[in-house]
C-alpha cells in the first residue's frame, strides 16, 4: 500500500490503478471514499472483502458528468434530472433503475443503483475516467466510523488498499442525502448534508410550476 498526495498527476496514477483492478482510497466532498472500477466484478468483490461488508448491501457509484448518468441508469425520470441539475455536483445521491451493464455485484442483485456526482476535484476527476464511474463507498471497515483523513484510512484498511490519495482532512463528516426517484416516485431514504426540508420544498415547487 502506498500513500501519495492528491494532485493532478497522482490522480492519473490512481486511475491507472483502478483500470488494473486495484483498490484506491481517495478524498471526496464528504468522507474518504474507497473505489474500484464499477465494471470490474472481481474488484467489486475485493472491495467488499476489504470493508468486511456483506455482499447483500449495495455500494454507490460516483460519476463525473451528467453525460455518464445514462451509462449507469435507465428509465431516468424528469424529476431525477431536475434534482440532479439543482444539487449536482454535491452531497446528494439518487437511487434509479440500473443500466444492464452494471454488474449485480455492485447492486447486491437489486435492480436499482445509487449514484451521484461528487463536488471534489479528486473524486470528480477519477469518476470522469471511467464509462460507468467508480465505486464511492466510504473507506472504512463496515460498522466502524467513517474516515476523515488518509491516516485514518491507513489505520482502518491500509493493508487492504493498493493506493491512498492524501487530500488532507475531510471538510465534512456527514454522508450524502439519499433520494429515490425510481419510476418518478420521490422518497428521501437518508437525510445527510442536504436537508429533507430543502428537498421537499424544491420538489413541491416543481410540481406547482408544472415542471414534473
Amino acid at each position: 500500500m502506498t500513500i501519495i498526495p492528491d494532485n493532478k498527476q497522482n490522480r492519473l496514477l490512481a486511475a491507472d490503478y483502478l483500470r488494473l483492478g486495484k483498490v484506491v482510497a481517495y478524498p471526496t466532498d464528504t468522507v474518504y471514499g474507497l473505489g474500484v472500477d464499477t465494471l470490474n466484478p472481481q474488484s467489486v468483490v475485493r472491495l467488499f472483502n476489504v470493508k468486511g461488508r456483506s455482499r447483500k448491501i449495495a455500494v454507490p457509484i460516483l460519476i463525473g458528468s451528467m453525460d455518464q448518468l445514462a451509462n449507469v441508469a435507465t428509465e431516468i425520470p424528469t424529476l431525477a434530472y431536475k434534482i440532479a441539475e439543482k444539487f449536482w455536483p454535491g452531497q446528494l445521491t439518487l437511487v434509479l433503475k440500473k443500466n444492464a451493464k452494471i454488474p449485480f455485484e455492485v447492486t447486491a442483485n437489486h435492480s436499482t443503483i445509487a449514484v451521484r456526482i461528487p463536488n471534489h476535484p479528486c473524486a470528480l476527476n477519477l469518476s470522469k475516467e471511467f464509462e460507468a464511474g467508480i465505486i464511492g463507498t466510504s473507506a472504512n471497515i463496515h460498522g466502524e466510523p467513517s474516515t476523515l483523513s488518509a491516516a485514518e484510512v491507513n489505520t482502518q484498511i491500509g493493508s487492504g488498499t493498493d493506493l491512498i490519495l492524501d487530500g488532507g482532512k475531510s471538510k465534512s463528516n456527514q454522508a450524502s442525502t439519499i433520494v429515490s426517484v425510481v419510476s418518478g416516485e420521490f422518497s428521501i431514504l437518508r437525510e445527510g448534508l442536504i436537508k429533507k426540508s430543502i428537498l421537499e420544498s424544491f420538489v413541491s415547487t416543481l410540481i406547482l410550476e408544472g415542471e414534473i
